[in-house]
C-alpha cells in the first residue's frame, strides 16, 4: 500500500529581474521575490493537496521588492477555488507585503490554474501554479503522520474517515514530538489504528473511534495506562500492546470480551494482566512474550478460546499459570508454546 505523508510546512522562492516602465530614463532594476510558506511545491507549482468540500487550507505568499525603484502590483488574479486577501498593492524597495492564498473547494474534484502578476515590471514573471483537490470526507488509502504539526494539518483538512491505516509516528531524534491525541475527537473510523513513538501521557481523543480490523500501540514509553481505547468491530479486532515501557495496567480492556487476536509484548512495567477479566475469545494467536516484571497471567481466568496459537515466552519473572487452566483444559486452541519464563509447565502439567 502506498502510504501518503503530509508535510506541514515548506517554502519556495523564486527571484525575479524586473523594471518599471520610464520614458526619460533606464528603468532602475527591482527585485521581486516571491516566498510562499505552508505548502507543498513542485518546480513552479503549489499542491494543496486533498481538502474535504467545504473547509479551507491557507498559504502565504511574501511579495518582497529587493531593488531599488516602487514596485506596482496592479492586478492578482487566481485560479476558481482560489482566493487571495488582496489584490493590488505598491512595495517600496526594501519592503514586502504577505498575500494569504485560501483553498476552499465547493465540489470533488481537482483545482488547478495559474497565478497572474499583472505590474509594472518590464519582464514577465515566470507562471506559478495552484493545484488542489476536493476531496469526501473518507481518506482513501493509509495516511503516515508524523508529529503533532501534521496530525493536526490532516484534522483540519476536515477528514472524519480512513479507509486504510491511520498511523500516527513521534520522534525526538527528528524533533516530531507527537503529545496531544485529542484532535482525533473529529475521527470516526479507521480501518487501523497505530500509535509509534509518541510522548502522549493518554490516550484520550481516540475513544470514540471506531476501528475496523487492527490497534497497534508500540513504544510509547511515556504512556501508562490505556484509558480511552477506541470502540472497535462487533467481530473483534486484533490488538498489539508492544514495548511501552512505561505501561502499567490493561485495566481500560475491560471493555472487550472478544479479540480477533491479542499480542502483548516487551511492556516492561506490567506485572499482571487485570483488565483482560471480560475476554472470553480470540479468533487466532494469543502471544505474551518478553514481559520482564510480569508474575502472573491473572486476568485470563475468563479465556475458553483462541482460535489459533498460544506462545508464552520469556517473561523472566512469570511464574503463575493458574488463570491459564480453564482455557487448557477446554482444549479450544491449536497449539501452545511456553518457555523461558521463571517457570515452564508443559501442556500436560497444565492439563493435569
Amino acid at each position: 500500500m502506498d502510504l501518503i505523508k503530509f508535510f506541514f510546512s515548506y517554502f519556495f522562492i523564486v527571484t525575479l529581474l524586473i523594471g518599471c516602465d520610464n520614458s526619460e530614463s533606464l528603468p532602475p532594476p527591482v527585485a521581486l521575490m516571491m516566498r510562499y510558506e505552508d505548502a507543498s511545491f513542485g518546480d513552479t507549482t503549489f499542491q494543496f493537496g486533498k481538502i474535504v468540500v467545504g473547509h479551507s487550507a491557507t498559504v502565504t505568499a511574501i511579495f518582497r521588492n529587493e531593488g531599488d525603484g516602487s514596485l506596482t502590483i496592479s492586478q492578482i488574479t487566481l485560479p476558481q477555488g482560489f482566493e487571495g486577501d488582496w489584490t493590488a498593492a505598491t512595495i517600496l524597495p526594501g519592503s514586502s507585503r504577505d498575500l494569504k492564498i485560501t483553498f476552499t473547494p465547493s465540489s470533488q474534484t481537482t483545482y488547478s490554474g495559474v497565478i497572474n502578476v499583472a505590474s509594472n515590471a518590464t519582464r514577465k514573471p515566470y507562471e506559478l501554479y495552484l493545484d488542489g483537490v476536493g476531496a469526501g470526507e473518507t481518506y482513501e488509502g493509509d495516511a503516515m503522520l508524523s508529529g503533532q504539526d501534521e496530525l493536526e494539518d490532516f484534522i483540519a483538512r476536515g477528514f472524519r474517515r480512513v479507509d486504510g491505516t491511520l498511523r500516527l509516528i513521534g520522534s525526538r531524534l527528528r524533533g516530531e514530538l507527537l503529545s496531544d491525541l485529542s484532535p482525533l475527537e473529529n475521527i470516526e473510523q479507521v480501518k487501523n489504528f497505530e500509535l509509534w513513538l509518541s510522548q502522549v501521557t493518554s490516550l484520550k481523543g481516540i475513544e470514540n473511534v471506531m476501528v475496523e480490523d487492527s490497534i497497534h500501540i508500540i513504544r510509547n514509553h511515556e504512556l501508562e495506562f490505556l484509558d480511552y481505547l477506541p470502540e472497535t468491530d462487533p467481530d473483534g479486532c486484533f490488538f498489539n500492546i508492544g514495548a511501552n515501557s512505561g505501561l502499567k495496567s490493561l485495566a481500560a480492556m475491560s471493555k472487550y470480551d472478544l479479540v480477533t487476536g491479542l499480542w502483548i509484548s516487551k511492556n516492561y512495567r506490567l506485572t499482571d494482566l487485570d483488565g483482560l477479566q471480560n475476554l472470553n475469545s480470540i479468533s487466532t494467536d494469543l502471544e505474551i512474550r518478553q514481559n520482564q516484571f510480569l508474575t502472573t497471567l491473572g486476568g485470563l481466568s475468563d479465556l475458553l478460546h483462541v482460535g489459533k496459537d498460544i506462545l508464552i515466552s520469556e517473561n523472566h519473572s512469570l511464574n503463575d499459570f493458574c488463570d491459564l487452566l480453564p482455557l487448557i483444559q477446554s482444549s479450544n486452541y491449536s497449539s501452545i508454546q511456553i518457555y523461558d519464563n521463571l517457570f515452564n509447565p508443559t501442556e500436560m502439567d497444565l492439563q493435569n
